[in-house]
């Protein structure tokens, strides 16, 4: 048998079993908490408002889904809100992917508060070379992502965001998107 397999079977070089580290149940996973006096009411509004209009979450679950969104944007523990989104039924895909898109969304716009607050007032856009899009038949996702493609390296002013196709965005901020920013320093 391969090292692998055996490593695969808990087993060690000589055949003896090795010790296997305790394994935690789903009802044992710890709350984690993060610093929450990053998260300006404007974000709390923002992401209570991208929860109440994806359709797939259901509305009596809005509030759940809300904590556990903010408390991932503040964390960044994914498990937790794939397994809390999985628990309301909703699809493992689905919830892969709005587990990354809302706290990206929320993170996107704390990243823009704590730059304001810091007195900075530019950014440069950042493409991050995977597209932007889930699917690239859907011709909403092929726009987005050549906008954000050819956004790439583009100034834009912080507190407004970059103007692409027709509305004001941040990196990070639209649902697929998987773009960056850097901040430009006044001096």
């Amino acid at each position: 048998m391969s090292l692998f397999g055996r490593f695969l079977k808990g087993k060690s070089e000589s055949g003896a079993t090795a010790e296997q580290p305790p394994q935690a149940s789903k009802s044992s996973i710890p709350v984690v908490k993060g610093d929450f006096s990053r998260v300006t009411e404007a974000v709390k509004a923002d992401l209570w408002q991208a929860i109440v209009q994806t359709e797939d979450i259901p509305a009596e679950s809005a509030e759940f889904v809300y904590e556990v969104a903010l408390r991932t944007a503040v964390s960044g523990n994914l498990y937790e809100m794939a397994e809390a989104l999985k628990s309301l039924g909703i699809q493992k895909q689905r919830a892969t992917d709005l587990c990354r898109w809302l706290p990206r969304r929320a993170k996107s716009l704390i990243s823009r508060d704590e730059r304001i607050k810091l007195g900075l007032t530019e950014a440069i856009w950042v493409y991050s070379g995977a597209p932007c899009m889930a699917n690239p038949s859907d011709g909403e996702s092929k726009s987005r992502d050549e906008a954000h493609r050819l956004a790439n390296g583009q100034k834009f002013n912080i507190a407004d965001g970059l103007a692409l196709n027709g509305k004001n965005t941040w990196p990070g901020y639209e649902q697929d998107c998987k773009c960056s920013s850097k901040s430009v320093l006044p001096f």
